[in-house]
């Protein structure tokens, strides 16, 4: 033990036990002297509430982290019913959330008084502590926690973000509007051009958000190695962050300024990191390293990152799935970012969806069945790349036309497409149109079927009733409507797969159970638009050859996460409970009776 370190971690305590808690504003307390420190203080339970409620009447300085510091080498059976007792004085604190996630306790005391912190977000570096502290705890992503509990509508301004990148919200907030496009064409030249920045903040928020982007871009990764080599290796500078940066981007290029920073770095984030890059790069080269520093290690912190590089470096399986990995390069966010209709962003990856679900077309067949005898002319509408319209053309030879409408161009085009290389599609029209405004005159058509399209937006009972006014004004007397979608009751694994990377517009904490009867209790009735179901609970599979490529799909469609989740739990299939519902006219305009009710309802 460092004898003047021990000497002044005593001068401090005896300071402290006497009431100078202000003692502790003036300087940063090194990780070894905080810890002497924590475990003096440890039996003296009396110091606690004052020492914890200084965060809110001492000036920052560096008070409140020097208690961030101290905290996890407390008694936390101590320190819980302080925050449930201050919980309102406390949640300003970002050393407090630090230090609770430093401590590995995930007490439902602790883990509550970080979601609040979360959720209440009045103070910005408390929120992202408290969210990097979930995540420590294993209770939540700390970035999907953040991104579903900022507030404020500037945040939601990408141009506004980029400006005001030296706060820590506006990381976030661009995050939240990352796409493909906007990734590479805005978000990428915006942090290339902050990493020259005079301010520190913008040079460490835009490294960050390189390290969660992962976009491999030798511009980018030259200018990081040339940052990095400029700053000294200490938990308060850069680098650390830069290796992180670089361990999650896991460039080949960079391979040997990983497995240095494994050896030296003197701050352990910056080794596990480093370990994290090279099991992503997959170099075999680097085993001998990685082995090295396994002999080496001794922080706990850093060994599992160590153990996870080598499996990932040396085992067949380990390294198929790292290959995978490493080549999909998923968005941030996928195509599925809310209840709205962006998903329909890329047409090849929609389709591959679309043909995995229900590979055997029973549900279909069970929909076509219910048009009626005779019919000439049907409408699939929403009908992305066509698979209803492709499957009712192969399967319903008295068709005579099968209209496919979709309101995407880029869906209708490739739809198009398809339909002029086959001969067998001649009977499907592709229309460019909306379901609100169907490109089809009044009482021509025999049926109208839509398979996980219709209504557009179940959740607004004003598109509802435009959408269900427009079938019936299109159907014959006798037409019906047809509709493929979910059972509504979300039992299914891909209700599962939603609730875990789909984000609600508002930030709750719930179960899945809870999740599920909140969403039942919003579906007021079949597709929120009083139709009728024939057939409910009908389970047939989301099913691909292969983890890889169902980790493809999804990873496009719901996100890095969801891609990453999927190729590390190894599923190529996943369940979905299925719902059919059939509408006569008839029908239909006493659904629009009742819609035109509620909306009369809800506006008075």
């Amino acid at each position: 033990m460092n004898v003047s370190a021990e000497r002044t971690a005593n001068e401090l305590f005896i300071q402290v036990s006497q009431g100078n808690i202000e003692v502790l504003k003036s300087a940063s307390l090194e990780a070894d002297l905080a810890g002497q420190l924590g475990r003096l203080i440890n039996p003296r339970h009396d110091l606690y509430e004052k020492l914890l409620l200084g965060t809110f009447t001492i000036e920052k300085e560096w008070y409140d982290w020097n208690i961030g510091f101290i905290l996890p080498h407390l008694n936390i059976d101590h320190v819980i019913p302080i925050l449930r007792s201050q919980k309102n004085a406390l949640r300003r604190s970002e050393g407090i959330a630090w230090g609770l996630g430093e401590s590995g306790c995930d007490d439902p005391d602790i883990v509550d008084f970080l979601f609040r912190v979360c959720e209440e977000c009045q103070d910005y570096d408390a929120w992202w502590c408290a969210a990097e502290a979930l995540d420590k705890l294993n209770a939540g992503d700390s970035v999907d926690i953040k991104k579903r509990t900022l507030t404020k509508p500037e945040w939601q301004d990408l141009e506004y973000c980029l400006a005001n990148l030296a706060q820590r919200p506006a990381v976030i907030g661009v995050l939240r509007q990352a796409t493909v496009a906007n990734t590479t064409e805005v978000i990428l030249p915006a942090c290339r051009k902050a990493l020259d920045a005079t301010d520190k903040h913008v040079v460490r928020n835009a490294v960050w958000l390189l390290e969660r982007l992962r976009v491999d871009d030798p511009e980018i990764i030259n200018a990081l190695l040339v940052l990095y080599e400029q700053e000294a290796d200490a938990s308060t500078t850069l680098a650390p962050r830069i290796i992180e940066a670089l361990g999650q981007i896991a460039a080949p290029s960079t391979r040997t300024h990983l497995e240095h920073a494994l050896l030296v770095a003197a701050y352990y984030r910056t080794r596990a990191y480093a370990a994290k890059g090279l099991g992503r790069i997959g170099d075999a080269r680097s085993g001998e390293v990685l082995q090295k520093a396994l002999d080496s290690e001794r922080d706990e912190r850093v060994l599992p990152a160590i153990t996870d590089a080598l499996y990932r470096l040396r085992h067949p399986e380990k390294r198929k799935v790292q290959d995978v990995n490493r080549r999909m390069r998923w968005p941030e966010n996928g195509m599925i970012v809310d209840e709205s209709n962006k998903w329909y962003g890329n047409p090849e990856i929609y389709d591959k969806f679309s043909w995995a679900e229900d590979p055997l077309s029973l549900s279909l067949d069970i929909a076509s069945s219910y048009i009626p005898a005779g019919s000439k002319m049907v409408a699939d509408i929403g009908t992305g790349t066509g698979r209803l319209a492709l499957h009712l053309a192969s399967s319903c030879k008295e068709l005579i036309e099968i209209m496919a409408i979709d309101g995407n161009q880029a869906m209708h085009d490739f739809l198009v497409q398809t339909v002029r290389q086959s001969p067998n599609y001649s009977k499907v029209k592709p229309l460019l149109g909306d379901i609100s405004s169907l490109p089809i005159d009044d009482r021509s058509l025999d049926a109208v079927l839509s398979s996980w399209a219709f209504p557009s937006k179940m959740w607004d009972s004003a598109t509802c009733l435009r959408q269900v006014e427009e079938v019936r004004r299109v159907l014959k007397p006798n037409g019906v409507l047809v509709t493929v979608g979910w059972d509504e009751q979300y039992r299914d694994q891909l209700s599962e797969l939603w609730y875990r990377f789909v984000p609600e517009p508002d930030f709750r904490r719930e179960s899945i159970e809870e999740w599920r009867r909140r969403r039942r209790a919003k579906t007021r009735s079949p597709r929120n638009c009083y139709l009728t179901f024939v057939k409910r609970g009908i389970k047939v599979p989301l099913m691909w050859p292969s983890a890889e490529e169902a980790a493809e799909v999804l990873g496009y469609l719901f996100g890095y996460s969801a891609g990453e989740w999927v190729l590390q739990q190894r599923i190529c299939e996943f369940s979905i409970h299925v719902g059919i519902t059939v509408d006569t006219w008839t029908d239909l305009s006493r659904s629009i009776e009742q819609l035109e009710a509620d909306l009369v309802q809800v506006s008075s």
